[in-house]
């Protein structure tokens, strides 16, 4: 069920998206990739920050939900720091 009702949201229609009621309000979050695996929504997102000098993303971000209405912030579950191969002397 939960399954349906995601494509049914994630489907570009007049009907499908609200622009006024957004599931993240307290971050900037960009490229979101959601996942179900049996009851639940898994919605991974990259996270940026804002300062003086613009944007930069720096870790991922992880939400849950069982009914598509109640979200679950699970925090940051991958960083830059997460892989080693990263050269972070730029200011990434």
């Amino acid at each position: 069920m939960i399954r349906y009702i995601l494509i049914f949201i994630l489907t570009p229609t007049s009907k499908g998206i609200f622009a006024q009621n957004p599931i993240i309000q307290t971050k900037y979050t960009a490229d979101p990739a959601p996942m179900v695996y049996r009851d639940t929504v898994y919605l991974y997102t990259s996270h940026v920050e804002d300062d003086a000098f613009g944007f930069k993303m720096k870790d991922w971000l992880l939400y849950t939900s069982t009914d598509m209405v109640n979200w679950t912030d699970h925090g940051v579950v991958a960083s830059l720091k997460d892989f080693k191969w990263i050269n972070t002397d730029n200011g990434a």
